[in-house]
């Protein structure tokens, strides 16, 4: 399907709770980009629940909460629905702690794929208080905390140039996907 809009947005979940904090606000401001139509189309995780009443503006990526997708798998994914459906603008909405990574994450995709898709995000999360940015009750231990999660996980994930981010994702190693899943703790 070609868009009419050349404008989509990738909504990154935050955790695997679709009644979680984050994921509801993640899914309310994907809402108000479709109702307002900032964009055409959103691809989402399917913990994010977007209530848009055109079901065909909402692509859902395919995962298994067990083994959840990584951001940049999620953005990877994304940039491949977006060139086939002749997207030329990706958008990014994200929990606030974990927006720069996954901005990041997309404007790599957009570059290993040689798709020309300007990408940009939107920084609605930030009027959103800290305390929003928690899921106690997720099966994923490291998103009940944003504190731990900023502080734990995704500080060093940034740090890591992106070479070694990207290899320490896509490594077969079987030390390597033990160190993938102390990460994931």
């Amino acid at each position: 399907m070609i868009l009419y809009r050349k404008t989509a947005a990738v909504a990154f979940a935050y955790g695997v709770d679709p009644k979680g904090r984050p994921n509801i606000i993640i899914g309310q401001i994907a809402d108000s980009k479709l109702s307002d139509k900032t964009v055409s189309k959103v691809y989402a995780l399917p913990y994010i629940e977007i209530h848009f009443p055109h079901y065909e503006a909402v692509e859902y990526f395919k995962e298994n909460a067990d083994d959840p997708l990584s951001t940049l798998e999620v953005a990877r994914e994304a940039v491949r629905k977006a060139s086939n459906e002749g997207v030329t603008e990706l958008w990014v909405i994200a929990a606030r702690q974990q927006l720069q990574r996954c901005f990041r994450d997309l404007k790599m995709a957009v570059k290993q794929s040689g798709a020309k898709i300007k990408v940009n995000y939107f920084d609605e999360s930030k009027y959103y208080p800290w305390k929003d940015w928690s899921s106690p009750n997720d099966p994923q231990k490291r998103v009940r905390s944003w504190w731990k999660f900023l502080l734990l996980y995704e500080i060093p994930l940034r740090a890591l140039p992106f070479f070694a981010y990207q290899w320490l994702l896509e490594s077969k190693k079987p030390w390597i996907s033990y160190l993938r899943k102390l990460v994931r703790w």
